[in-house]
């Protein structure tokens, strides 16, 4: 495997410089041209004048047999990069089941979580209706007891025994819209619980999903200057969502609130400075790259307005 592994031009080169034949060699075709008497002098290209023939050199049996080695060589590295090529298409085709594989576990594991969301959602529309045929005997309720009123009023000064007998049939509607009131709130409470467990479902599902393709070596960046491309770690999703000034902050080292101050220097870094007119300065300055380098009351101000600037006016 140590062994020289010539390139067809390496080969090439090698016939073409054995055919120029400087240093007076007998070829095949040399050979040929000798037949019946070998003659006793050789001419050296680019000399004149007789030239000893060389003896004891290779012959045809030697230029076949360099041949055989060359050609035979030729075939073992061929071969071999045959074998090569075999391997990696077979690790190629190795790697591509196992991500098609995957692939569809996580194609099923989604078929599965939207089946889960579908049958929550028929959930909840059945009890949307339940609460609707429920709301229907609540207005009838309503609607009757206002008719009894109106009806109590207009009857005013009757009989004690039409009276008795109205507030009792008050007294029972009243009843009944009170437990069709308790039948409303639990047919909300309800809905609300499958809402509120549809969510966390739903939430699982993304949380899961995100988890595996995590494993499968995704990741998350976000750029934000200060801090340039940040790759955020799952663990670290909820938080950064929660409050990114905060979560960016904390990685370039500086409070929240300092971050801000040169995150407004960052993108329009002119002096904050206010006039005795009530106005800012807006005086065009240098701006501060790193918010580690950003100190409050100085970085923001031109040179007339620095802290140290006034004090020696002052003086």
């Amino acid at each position: 495997m140590h062994l020289w592994d010539p390139e067809p031009q390496d080969l090439l080169a090698l016939r073409d410089a054995a055919k120029r034949n400087h240093l007076g060699l007998l070829g095949e075709e040399d050979e040929a041209s000798t037949v019946g008497g070998a003659p006793s002098r050789l001419s050296m290209p680019g000399r004149q004048g007789p030239v000893a023939t060389a003896r004891g050199l290779p012959g045809k049996d030697w230029n076949d047999e360099q041949r055989q080695k060359t050609a035979h060589l030729i075939k073992r590295q061929r071969l071999h990069i045959r074998d090569l090529n075999h391997h990696h298409e077979a690790a190629l085709e190795r790697l591509k089941q196992a991500a098609e594989r995957q692939l569809r576990a996580l194609q099923a594991e989604v078929q599965q979580l939207r089946d889960q969301l579908r049958r929550q959602q028929e959930l909840n529309a059945s009890l949307e209706a339940q609460r609707q045929t429920h709301s229907e005997p609540l207005e009838r309720a309503e609607a009757e007891m206002a008719r009894l009123i109106a009806l109590q009023e207009r009857e005013r000064g009757a009989q004690a025994d039409e009276q008795r007998r109205i507030r009792q049939r008050v007294d029972e509607l009243e009843a009944e819209l009170s437990a069709c009131e308790e039948r409303d709130r639990q047919g909300q409470e309800d809905v609300l619980r499958v809402r509120h467990e549809q969510e966390q479902l739903a939430a699982r599902g993304v949380e899961q999903a995100l988890e595996k393709l995590a494993a499968l070596g995704l990741t998350f960046v976000v750029y934000h200057p200060g801090a340039g491309h940040l790759t955020i770690p799952l663990q670290d999703i909820a938080c950064y969502q929660e409050n990114p000034m905060a979560y960016v902050a904390a990685k370039c080292s500086v409070s929240e609130d300092r971050y801000r101050q040169w995150l407004s220097h960052f993108q329009q870094p002119t002096c904050e400075a206010v006039l005795p007119g009530g106005g800012r300065c807006a005086l065009p300055i240098d701006r501060v790259d790193s918010p580690q380098r950003f100190v409050t009351g100085e970085s923001g101000c031109c040179s007339r307005h620095k802290p140290g600037s006034r004090l020696r006016t002052a003086g």
